[in-house]
């Protein structure tokens, strides 16, 4: 048996010096290469598994609990809409056109926080048109903003857009106070970095904090520093991204609001990233350790992103 092997290996083998060396110093090489490979790619595959199964089990967890959260909110959206239904017959019955037009505008924000879209967008074109014929064009530019959540919630940025832009002109033209201009322009710089314009976004945030420095409403003034930030990280200017996430960070702390802080720890865990994975992965492990349950979905994504 061994010598038919013998005879077998002969006949297949090099006969040549140079060739048996050649196989004597390769053979040993590729042996090695192949076990290391092998070795390597099973301890990546065992820990991207074990990570994907993490990642995957706290956004259902995240879902889960927004899910049971929006069962309380549904209850009460739900009250608020007889309500105003009831008030809706009362305002037909007085005849008062604009009481009406209010209280359908109020009833399309319910919708919308309830994601009926259809029945929103009708109840804001109701009152819009109402709130025109009787002039009262402040009324009409909120009607304007909210047909521009709707667009902007369905993933249609364009039309969204072109509401917030004439929304925003009606505010200019009647001279509105600072928070309703503010508001419109971080509504119009939130679409331009949704779509990846960020020089735009970059200008309609600080148009908006221009106006919000003029007035103490540190709330907003947060939220322009949050968004402000996260436009520069995405411009590659770190420096006036920490400035602004740092900012954001010491408002929100100083009206103790939990989702805000949670935000601006993660853009700065960001921030850490683009210089120090390692730091930013300890960060990001700190900040989900102590993470509330009442934080939002999108602060969550953000942070399991990270």
């Amino acid at each position: 048996m061994f010598f038919g092997l013998s005879n077998f290996l002969k006949k297949i083998l090099p006969k040549r010096l140079f060739y048996r060396a050649l196989l004597i110093v390769a053979v040993p090489i590729i042996v090695i290469q192949l076990v290391i490979t092998i070795v390597f790619f099973d301890s990546l595959w065992i820990k991207t598994n074990k990570g994907m199964t993490r990642a995957l089990i706290n956004e259902i967890s995240t879902f889960v609990e927004v899910y049971d959260n929006e069962k309380i909110d549904r209850g009460e959206l739900e009250k608020s809409k007889k309500l105003y239904q009831e008030a809706a017959v009362i305002a037909d019955e007085m005849d008062n056109p604009v009481l009406k037009a209010i209280v359908t505008g109020n009833l399309g924000n319910i919708f919308l926080d309830q994601s009926k879209f259809l029945e929103a967008t009708r109840s804001y074109y109701d009152a819009l048109n109402i709130f025109k014929e009787q002039e009262e064009m402040s009324y009409a530019a909120m009607m304007l903003s909210g047909l521009g959540k709707i667009n902007e919630q369905i993933g249609n940025y364009d039309l969204a857009l072109s509401y917030y832009q004439k929304s925003y002109e009606i505010i200019q033209s009647i001279s509105l106070n600072i928070t309703a201009s503010s508001i419109n322009q971080m509504y119009i710089g939130s679409i331009h970095f949704k779509q990846e314009e960020y020089l735009e976004a970059k200008s309609s945030f600080n148009q908006a904090l221009e106006l919000l420095l003029q007035k103490d409403d540190k709330v907003l003034r947060a939220r322009c520093y949050a968004l402000l930030a996260k436009i520069h990280l995405k411009l590659n200017q770190l420096d006036i991204a920490n400035d602004f996430a740092l900012k954001n960070l010491t408002l929100t702390k100083e009206f103790k609001n939990e989702n805000g802080i949670l935000n601006a720890q993660i853009i700065l865990a960001q921030l850490i990233f683009e210089y120090n994975i390692d730091s930013a992965a300890i960060k990001a492990e700190a900040i989900e350790a102590n993470l509330q349950k009442s934080a939002s979905l999108e602060s969550k994504n953000e942070l399991y992103e990270l």
